[in-house]
């Protein structure tokens, strides 16, 4: 019985070793290179040259690094040992870290990987030496190199995972995701040289490493991608932020607070989540403007926006309707917490002094303070200005 069960085995286990055989593994290294330099090259010309967004020469330089360390593992036979096993060896180590300080800066992440990678790139180096030429051994090279390499790859995707934000979730995901595959890949290579014979070549023909360099191209391919979508996502959340800001005072524009308020009636609907508004309108504004001229009420503008600014707290936002009318929107705020920082608001830009050429100038503020429209603010004007008005609850 049990010969029959190896005379059927027999075929699939030849086709196994036919076509393990049939691969080439210089030329799936050399497919690996030329990956990692047309993903180097895409980068490259996705990266907007007057604004280049954190991180990315990073990312570029570490796609280069790998590029030249995949290309020179893959000459091996035509190269001194020194140049392909050892400076490859550390390239595939140093792009990797790159890639690692690109994605901290993009993020940003709080911790500092540089000094890990600098480590890295030198424990690869040194062990690679001592490995080749003073204790030569195939196996510990491969179990060193590659648990370094595996290392760096499970901080990039802890990274990925902890500190992307909403809007970057599926690229960061997709990253992620590559990133622990290949060091599921790379801690199969680590366990077969630990229990393998001792090795004559690092880059044999067998089938973790056919398995490891195959999905190191598919890895380096949706990292690559990742990596675009990240940039293009970041860049047109960007563009959408520019549109819904006012250029002259850096609050959201009507535009903006209509994005905004939208998202607290929905919140409101669905959870009863109460919201305030403050509408704000400058006092006697028309004559800052004749007095003093338009570039000063630009000035008072600005001083007042930020005034508001740094007397809210949390989600609250401002915004600028329309000539000296403003508005701040307090979302989870109940009417008295929203009474308590307009007079908060008030308080501080009357007690303050815009000066423009040495010329300080008096300006005043009036507030209402309403859950779903502004008839607050204009009972504020009609009653005397410079005050807060509450209007009732609807």
């Amino acid at each position: 019985m049990s010969g029959f069960v190896a005379q059927a085995l027999c075929p699939f286990a030849a086709f196994g070793n036919l076509h393990l055989m049939s691969i080439d593994i210089v030329s799936v290294i050399l497919v690996v290179a030329m990956c990692s330099l047309f993903l180097c090259i895409a980068l490259a010309l996705a990266v907007d040259r007057q604004a280049p967004e954190p991180g990315c020469y990073w990312w570029i330089a570490g796609f280069a690094a790998l590029a030249a360390g995949f290309c020179l593992n893959g000459l091996h036979a035509l190269l001194p040992p020194m140049l392909s096993l050892i400076i490859g060896t550390t390239l595939l180590v140093t792009g990797l870290g790159l890639l690692l300080i690109g994605t901290q800066h993009f993020l940003p992440a709080r911790t500092r990987y540089e000094p890990w990678v600098v480590a890295a790139v030198l424990l690869t180096a040194g062990s690679s030496l001592a490995l080749l030429y003073v204790w030569p051994s195939v196996n510990a090279r491969i179990v060193v190199s590659n648990t370094i390499m595996a290392g760096l790859i499970l901080a990039l995707a802890n990274m990925l995972v902890r500190h992307a934000p909403e809007n970057l979730a599926a690229p960061a995901k997709l990253k992620a995701a590559a990133a622990i595959l290949i060091a599921i890949l790379l801690a199969g290579r680590i366990g077969a040289a630990i229990l393998s014979p001792p090795m004559e070549s690092p880059l044999g023909p067998s089938m973790v490493n056919v398995l490891v360099f195959f999905g190191s191209a598919l890895v380096q391919l949706a990292f690559g991608l990742g990596c675009y979508f990240m940039l293009m996502m970041r860049r047109t959340a960007a563009l959408e932020e520019l549109s819904a800001t006012d250029p002259l005072t850096g609050s959201l524009n009507r535009r903006g607070l209509e994005i905004v308020t939208s998202r607290a009636e929905h919140d409101y609907r669905r959870n009863w989540t109460a919201f305030s508004v403050i509408a704000l309108d400058l006092d006697h504004f028309k004559n800052v403007n004749d007095t003093y001229g338009h570039a000063t009420g630009d000035v008072v503008l600005q001083h007042l926006a930020q005034e508001c600014r740094r007397n809210l707290r949390g989600d609250s936002v401002v915004a600028r309707l329309g000539g000296e009318e403003f508005c701040v929107l307090l979302p989870g705020s109940k009417m008295a917490d929203a009474m308590t920082v307009a007079e908060r608001i008030r308080t501080s830009f009357a007690e303050t002094r815009v000066t423009v050429d040495d010329v300080a100038i008096e300006c005043t503020v009036s507030l209402g303070v309403a859950q779903c429209h502004d008839a607050a603010l204009y009972r504020a004007k009609f009653a005397g200005r410079n005050r807060v008005e509450a209007a009732p609850l609807i």
